[in-house]
């Protein structure tokens, strides 16, 4: 069985690419933004995928960003289990 990994970002170019390099290895699902994680991510019986193995998240985000996504997550006793790579197309140090 393949691991379930959760790509969340806004650029459509870096979810695409993400996917197309990820989807032959693992089972990748994508949203473009932080509240359709956390929708996505609900309470089990709400919940519209699979709990993911790993999340990659995007920092910098219109609405939510990866900061504040991830502080949902942590609030919850099962998502915050789960491994977050953060993601970002910042390049100032």
């Amino acid at each position: 069985m393949k691991s379930k990994l959760l790509i969340v970002d806004d650029d459509h170019n870096m979810l695409s690419m993400m996917e197309q390099a990820l989807k032959p290895l693992y089972d990748v699902t994508s949203v473009s933004s932080g509240e359709q994680a956390l929708r996505m991510l609900a309470p089990p019986g709400t919940r519209t995928a699979p709990k993911p193995d790993l999340i990659f998240l995007d920092i910098d985000m219109p609405g939510m960003n990866g900061y504040e996504v991830l502080d949902r997550l942590n609030q919850d006793e099962e998502l915050k289990k789960i491994p977050v790579v953060f993601l970002t197309g910042l390049t100032d140090e």
